[in-house]
């Protein structure tokens, strides 16, 4: 079980083995803004086990370390500096991402008509051209119908209030499925969408829905939940732009 989490999540493992090696170093080995790195890292790193990762790494982590290393004034210019720098940065590269991602959807959105509001209909030349066998070839229908019937479900729920990109989220998600039914060789690479992913969404969403229509609401936790589920929306332009590698690195070849 463990190696099986591993591997679905291995992305994620190795980027944290990185980061907690690199952090050791400047802890152990490190001096000036070396060290404060190390401190960064490590704050950071422990920060996002209970907190959104985005918060932890880009606001409360350098924050903190900002105040720690405020005692040296030299230090505390270059860990300003490397924060002010990060932050643009980040900035520049969330601005494409989003840009790309709603450009994508644009471009496909005329094909979601092919994914019906209750069935997927599959490409039975894609899954020839795949070489899958008869076996693999009901496995990958069968485990695809049953995500798709969540996200079904996900549609009926009606969050837009909390979650204001919700109904754009949903969009690129149906493109997510649209591309795997023509392209089923994709989902080998497509596990952090199907396994990870759109599986936490999915139980976040119902998580919401279930805290909404409690009395009293709690709407400090529905709006941390909501945050959340807002915050998914590069993580699944990402995907999408995953899932159609394929068809872009053809248009450039043209």
């Amino acid at each position: 079980m463990l190696i099986s989490i591993f591997r679905s999540n291995r992305r994620f493992w190795l980027g944290q083995a990185l980061c907690l090696t690199v952090a050791l170093l400047c802890l152990l080995f490190g001096s000036g803004w070396s060290f404060w790195l190390g401190i960064y890292l490590s704050l950071a790193m422990l920060l996002s086990i209970f907190l959104p990762q985005t918060f932890s790494w880009l606001f409360l982590s350098p924050i903190l370390t900002l105040a720690l290393s405020a005692t040296n004034n030299g230090v505390f210019g270059v860990v300003l500096s490397a924060y002010a720098v990060i932050l643009v940065v980040y900035g520049i590269h969330k601005f494409l991402a989003v840009m790309e991602g709603k450009r994508l959807v644009n471009v496909h959105s005329q094909q979601l008509s092919y994914v019906t509001s209750g069935q997927l209909f599959f490409s039975q030349g894609a899954f020839q051209e795949a070489k899958l066998s008869r076996e693999e070839e009901d496995f990958v229908k069968k485990d695809l119908q049953e995500r798709y019937q969540v996200f079904i479900e996900l549609r009926r729920q009606d969050i837009g209030t909390w979650v204001k990109n919700y109904s754009y989220q949903l969009a690129v998600i149906q493109a997510i499925f649209r591309e795997l039914t023509d392209s089923p060789r994709q989902i080998l690479s497509m596990d952090d969408f199907l396994y990870r992913h759109f599986k936490d969404f999915a139980e976040n969403v119902n998580r919401l829905v279930t805290m909404e229509a409690k009395t009293p609401k709690n709407e400090e936790q529905i709006l941390q939940l909501a945050e959340k589920l807002e915050q998914m929306q590069a993580t699944f332009e990402a995907d999408f732009i995953k899932v159609t590698e394929d068809e872009r690195q053809l248009l450039r070849e043209l």
